[in-house]
């Protein structure tokens, strides 16, 4: 288990497969998501969930929320390069109530944590459909800085979207995490 101020990162559990398999069949949770939009079957996800932690370059875990340990998203490292040392992050929060909550933020910051801290990761990289203006906003927010674009690289829906790529290194997420850290003694006195 990975603690975070807001939610804790845990493995992925099968028997919570159903539950992120309804989230991705729904339309309002996959409007912004780069994978999901064709539907997924029972036998798919499961296999995903008993399969995730077998893989050697990618970490995927459950965001529960630590007040009442109720499962609201996913998230994950995919294409984790230990040679290179980066990988591409991944997040959606499914439960919509926990929407713009700031559970998702809480998320990343605790798994960047992992990434570079415990991985020892140099670079992650982060990646969004153009108009996604929550991501657009948090993302940088969160200290990602811009590295592109991939245009019309996702076809969704029936039109052609670009995805929007940024990105951070170890130290930036270093410079953030004493900000970080400062503003969670500010909170706590």
């Amino acid at each position: 288990m990975i603690v975070g101020r807001t939610v804790y990162l845990t493995s992925l559990d099968p028997e919570d497969a159903e539950t992120v398999r309804e989230w991705i069949n729904d339309p309002e949770v996959r409007e912004w998501m780069l994978a999901g939009h064709v539907p997924i079957s029972k036998a798919k996800e499961r296999e995903f969930f008993e399969q995730a932690h077998v893989t050697t370059d990618a970490y995927h875990f459950e965001i529960r929320r630590l007040d009442d340990r109720r499962l609201i998203g996913i998230c994950g490292l995919q294409r984790v390069d230990m040679l290179h040392r980066h990988a591409e992050f991944g997040i959606f929060i499914g439960d919509i109530g926990s929407q713009g909550k700031g559970f998702g933020a809480d998320a990343i910051r605790t798994l960047i944590g992992f990434a570079f801290g415990t991985l020892g990761l140099h670079t992650v990289q982060i990646s969004y459909l153009e108009g996604n203006e929550r991501a657009a906003k948090l993302y940088p927010k969160l200290g990602f800085k811009d590295a592109g674009r991939l245009r019309e690289y996702y076809y969704i829906r029936g039109e052609f979207r670009d995805a929007v790529l940024l990105d951070m290194t170890r130290e930036e997420y270093d410079a953030l995490a004493e900000e970080w850290d400062a503003d969670s003694r500010a909170s706590a006195s």
